[in-house]
């Protein structure tokens, strides 16, 4: 090892392949931090590729103390070697290894980021890729190629499949069969309207879209297609009446005497309801139903159980998916953000308040009413919004967090879906106590606004 370091410091050595390879995985055997530090600084070192599997297999594989050990050497973190760092530690799923090492701004090249960022959508570890993003450490190729696969990855599940028929039952294709075929039937295919060939193995295959036939080149066998999971289309929001909505926003505020802040909850216990007006959005139901593909995914996929949230009966306007705790929860706003929710849904980005950075609900309108602005003629903005809680963490205190809670220890990329906060003791709250039930969405494709309500204050 000591003849190692003098070769390297002297500027003696120039890596080549077997030789490069060798050379650092004697300094990773060694658990040298301090000299694998100083290595990590060498930019001018041309380290053979092949040496970089030996870092991100370290990197994926090491124990905990020994990554801590190496990270509080202080190096630079332009070195390819550094960025084999970071591939390993997403690869090996540790988190907080890989967001200690982002916070010191790594800087990678567009090829570098293109493996690690791909490696994380692969792995739909989208909070890891938004982290990156925001430290601005990744070039804006390896981002769009990352984020396209992110989202193909993310919404599988849910894009329809193509299955076809054999005996009395239905055979799913595989996963590129499918979406080529979906891609063909969204998208109109230019060998004909209707047409549309395909390989399996050595045998050729040819779709027909009109009557939902595949044939085979070879046998001539017919066999009868079908599409399967198709997003539901627009729902139209039930017609809700100002008088109706009145009674709903009355019902669910506390009244005079009523709550441990009777003040400002008494304020509102005579608003009127002035109008109602349904929001209609195909590309933002579109959005919304996407999410409720991906939580059922997930669910299922972790075996996740959803206990049920119970819901205020005068909220229940319709039948909502209970094993999602679907429902219907206030939102106060002012007139130009209730547009732009109107027009693009609810976005998590611009969401501040002391149980985490998200979009904040309740069913209590008398809180929601409280972070509505007056507008020019004195009335304010309340939207009723359509909102999956999901599997919700449920707090006693208060949160710092962009994100929901991980849900399981072992499981590092698995997080709740949303957290609650219910009226009681709450550390860290206003007088340490919690008056409303809160829920906060970290994810603004998991709401839908229904309703934008104009509410008038009557005094008396």
């Amino acid at each position: 090892i000591e003849v190692v370091r003098w070769l390297l410091f002297e500027r003696r050595f120039v890596p080549q392949e077997g030789t490069g390879k060798q050379v650092l995985e004697l300094i990773l055997q060694a658990q040298d931090w301090p000299f694998l530090g100083a290595v990590l600084q060498m930019e001018h070192m041309n380290w053979p590729p092949e040496s970089f599997s030996v870092v991100v297999d370290f990197a994926r594989e090491a124990p905990i103390p020994q990554m801590t050990s190496l990270l509080e050497q202080d190096f630079t973190l332009k070195s390819p070697i550094a960025q084999c760092l970071l591939a390993g530690f997403a690869q090996g799923q540790h988190w907080d290894l890989f967001e200690w090492l982002v916070k010191r701004r790594v800087e990678l090249p567009d090829e570098a980021s293109k493996k690690i960022l791909v490696s994380l959508a692969m792995a739909k570890k989208a909070f890891a890729l938004e982290l990156l993003i925001r430290r601005g450490s990744v070039g804006s190729g390896a981002l769009a190629e990352a984020m396209t696969l992110l989202a193909s990855k993310d919404s599988a599940d849910c894009k329809p499949t193509w299955q076809w028929q054999r005996g009395d039952g239905w055979i799913g294709f595989d996963m590129d069969i499918s979406r080529s075929l979906e891609d063909a039937y969204a998208s109109g295919n230019p060998q004909s309207p209707v047409l549309v060939e395909f390989q399996v193995g050595s045998t050729r295959y040819r779709v027909n879209f009109e009557t939902m036939i595949q044939r085979s080149e070879g046998s001539g066998r017919e066999r009868h297609l079908r599409r399967v999971g198709e997003l539901p289309p627009l729902v139209k929001p039930p017609p809700l009446s100002p008088e109706r909505a009145t009674e709903i926003l009355r019902s669910r505020s506390h009244g005079p005497l009523q709550g441990p802040d009777p003040g400002k909850c008494a304020e509102f216990q005579n608003a009127q309801v002035l109008s109602v007006e349904p929001v209609i959005s195909s590309e933002v139901w579109s959005t919304y139903q996407m999410a409720v593909c991906k939580l059922r995914s997930k669910h299922r996929q972790y075996g996740v159980e959803v206990k049920p949230v119970a819901m205020f009966e005068e909220l229940k306007l319709h039948l909502l998916d209970s094993t999602l705790n679907e429902g219907y929860y206030f939102h106060g706003t002012d007139a130009e953000s209730a547009r732009r929710i109107q027009h693009f849904g609810f976005d998590e980005r611009f969401s501040k308040g002391i149980y985490g950075d998200g979009i904040y609900f309740t069913p209590d309108a008398c809180k929601a009413l409280q972070y509505s602005k007056p507008t020019g003629d004195g009335s304010r903005i309340l939207i009723l919004a359509r909102i999956l809680v999901g599997d919700p963490f449920f707090t006693n205190s208060t949160l710092s967090t962009r994100y929901p809670p991980p849900r399981d220890p072992l499981e590092p990329g698995l997080l709740y879906d949303s957290v609650i906060a219910r009226p009681g003791p709450s550390a860290g709250a206003p007088g340490d106590h919690q008056h409303h039930t809160e829920v906060v969405i970290f994810n603004g494709a998991q709401t839908y606004p229904a309703y934008i309500m104009r509410v008038g204050l009557r005094n008396g």
